[in-house]
Formats: structure tokens, C-alpha cells, sequence
């Protein structure tokens, strides 16, 4: 943000022990591109699910896809919904009894209906202000992650879909921008629980940006809290990951109302995120192959005054691709720097250890070379 080390105060902890690996093959030749990107991306029709690539992308692994457009002449978005499952070790992807709805015109009193494969959990009318990305009036596909967990195990479809069985994939793609200068983006609501999925966990994945609102996988029950570092993701809470273009966390405290509005109204609450994260990010200055992103401070992004707040993250961060979608560049909240956004929280940040164990990684983790 133009400010040198000289002029920042205030101490780090840094905990991490040996061994470190150095020297290892590059990552993203196992995924099959060389553009990590596409692991979020919807596939062209014409790919090989099977093919090495096909079986790095979370639109592959996901056992739920909706898919989000905007047809010309229409009122009202269309929800494309896709529920898949796997046989014989083959991906979702591949599943040739997927049942797939095109719900056309649908109208926020069509999807809070109940009934059949209608997505009471799904908000597409809701929009706010991204003063980072200088974006107004987004489209916003928005997730009630608690309706969702009820909506898995009681919708009749799903239950007979998965059999009573588990879907622990979830990928979102909102579409509507499509031919404007909007930004299209996905935000998950009221997700201190997450869907169990007979303890596998649960992971989002999308192409867009994604917003997390308040706290996120704290509980298993409303007694029960895992929000303290050092807390475990099979204790209080399920393995779990967020993979997108890039990834912001709004606290408990956040408005949509004061969204635009100068920095100070915008006052964060502290809150705790126990999980995975992978995405995007973008240079602060410059576009030089040595110019700084901002390095994982900035990889997960805030917008508002978090001073006070103390953020807690049981996690682990990760930063494989350039954000495609969220692109502008980070700026510091200070006196001298008036067009800032925000002011970091405490940051109460650990490595999840359970995520040093193989099978308590959340579903969807990429993996080096195939399944």
C-alpha cells in the first residue's frame, strides 16, 4: 500500500516448525493446466470428465451445482440445479442418472416454496457494495447455509438423489453479469453449522468471488463451539472449505445498508472461521513478476473497521491462481490514504493440525497427481 516496514508497528508471532520443503515439482502440472483458475470454473461441454484436468475441477467433484443466468427479456433469473453422485469410484461428474431442473422465471416467492426441488435457501434479490472492488449493486447469489443443511436432509428429490447419503460438495456459479460491467458474486449466510454429511464435511466452491458472513462452522450444536485457535475441525465442528476466485469475510456486525458508506459506520464484530480457504489474489502495485500481493494478510479480504475486532482462523491458506473476477488492487485504511476500506482485525490465525491427516481433509482438496 506504498507504506515500507519502517513505518508499521506492533509484533508478529510466527509458530510454524520444521521440516520445510523447498525444491518440490510445481503443483498445478498435476491439475493438468498450467492455469490453477480453471479448478473453479465450469467445464466446456466438450471436456473429458476422466481426463486428468476433469478430475481437478470442483464442478466435477460437486455432488449439488446451481448455476445462476440471466436470459434476456425475462423478469426473473433462471436456477439451473444438478444433483450428481458417484459409482465405482467414478467422479459426480460422471454420473449418467444426474437429475437436473431448469427453473425458469424464478421468482423469490418461487424459490421460498417448499415444495420438490425449490431452493428455499437460495436469496438472488439481495445486492451491496464491494468498496474494494469499486462494485454497486452486484448481483448477489446468496446462501442460507443453515436452510441448505435442512433442505438436504428433508427435500424429497435430494433424499432420494443421495439416498439418504451424504453431498458434501457444493458449487455455486452466478452467471448474470454475463454482457455488463456488474460483478457477480456468491456470500454464505448463518453458516455456524454446516451440513454433517456422515462426517465428511462440507466444502463451496465457485467461479466467483465469495463472501462468508459472520461465523462460520463453529458448532455441531448450539451448545457445542469450536472458536479458539488450537480448536480441531472433527471436534466442534466438520472438516470444511471455501475455494473461489477470492474469498471475504464480512463480520457477524456487517450491513448491507452501510455498505457504501464512509469507513467509520462500518464497524466489525469479532467472529471465528474454522476453515480451509483457497483462492485468488492480485498484486498491490504494479504487475511486475516481483511485485507483492500483499502476501497472506491480504489473501483473504475485509471491508470494514475491524479495529477492536480479533478475527479467528482455524485454518489453512491457500493462494494458487491470479483472482480473475475480483481484480482491483488492495489499499490501505489510513489518514494518509483516505480511499482505504478497512483496518485489520486481530488476527488470532492457526493452522488447523487436523488438515495434517489425510482423512480428515474437507472434501474437494486438491491433490497431487490422480485419485
Amino acid at each position: 500500500g506504498g507504506y515500507t516496514s519502517f513505518s508499521l508497528s506492533g509484533s508478529v508471532s510466527f509458530n510454524a516448525s520444521p521440516p520445510f520443503i523447498t525444491n518440490v515439482p510445481s503443483f498445478v502440472q498435476s491439475l493438468g493446466t498450467n492455469n490453477a483458475h480453471t479448478i473453479v470454473e465450469i467445464p466446456p461441454s466438450n471436456e473429458n470428465v476422466s481426463s486428468l484436468l476433469g478430475w481437478s475441477r470442483l464442478y466435477n467433484q460437486a455432488c449439488v451445482i446451481l448455476i445462476v443466468t440471466n436470459p434476456p427479456a425475462s423478469t426473473n433469473p433462471t436456477v439451473t440445479v444438478i444433483l450428481q453422485t458417484s459409482f465405482n469410484g467414478q467422479l459426480p461428474g460422471d454420473d449418467v442418472t444426474k437429475v437436473i431442473r431448469v427453473l425458469n422465471n424464478a421468482s423469490q416467492t418461487f424459490l421460498s416454496t417448499n415444495n420438490l426441488l425449490r431452493l428455499p435457501f437460495l436469496s438472488l434479490t439481495t445486492t451491496f457494495t464491494d468498496l474494494r472492488e469499486a462494485a454497486t449493486d452486484m448481483f448477489v447469489t446468496q446462501i442460507d447455509v443453515g436452510a441448505y443443511a435442512t433442505w438436504l436432509a428433508t427435500n424429497v428429490v435430494a433424499q432420494t438423489k443421495f439416498s439418504g447419503g451424504a453431498a458434501p460438495i457444493l458449487y455455486v456459479a452466478d452467471q448474470r453479469n454475463i454482457g455488463t460491467n456488474k460483478l457477480a458474486v456468491v456470500r454464505l449466510t448463518r453458516a455456524t453449522k454446516l451440513p454433517y454429511n456422515n462426517g465428511l464435511g462440507f466444502t463451496v466452491a465457485t467461479q466467483n468471488p465469495l463472501y462468508v458472513w459472520g461465523n462460520y462452522n463453529t458448532t455441531i450444536n448450539s451448545n457445542i463451539y469450536a472458536a479458539t485457535v488450537g480448536s480441531t475441525t472433527n471436534g466442534a465442528a466438520v472438516p470444511a472449505a471455501l475455494i473461489a476466485d477470492a474469498i471475504t469475510i464480512l463480520s457477524p456486525n456487517w450491513s448491507d445498508a452501510l455498505s457504501a458508506s464512509v469507513f467509520a459506520s462500518r464497524t466489525a464484530s469479532s467472529m471465528t472461521v474454522n476453515a480451509a480457504m483457497l483462492c485468488g489474489n492480485v498484486p498491490s502495485t504494479g504487475v511486475t513478476s516481483t511485485t507483492f500481493s500483499g502476501g497472506v494478510h491480504n489473501l483473504t479480504r475485509f471491508l470494514e473497521n475491524w479495529a477492536g475486532a480479533t478475527l479467528t482462523y482455524n485454518t489453512s491458506l491457500v493462494c494458487l491462481f491470479s483472482s480473475q473476477m475480483a481484480t482491483n488492487q488492495w489499499r490501505a485504511q489510513h489518514n494518509s490514504n483516505p480511499s482505504g476500506y478497512y483496518d485489520p482485525p486481530t488476527r488470532l490465525w492457526g493452522f488447523d493440525q487436523n488438515f495434517s491427516n489425510p482423512n480428515k481433509l474437507p472434501p474437494g482438496t486438491p491433490v497431487y497427481g490422480l485419485p
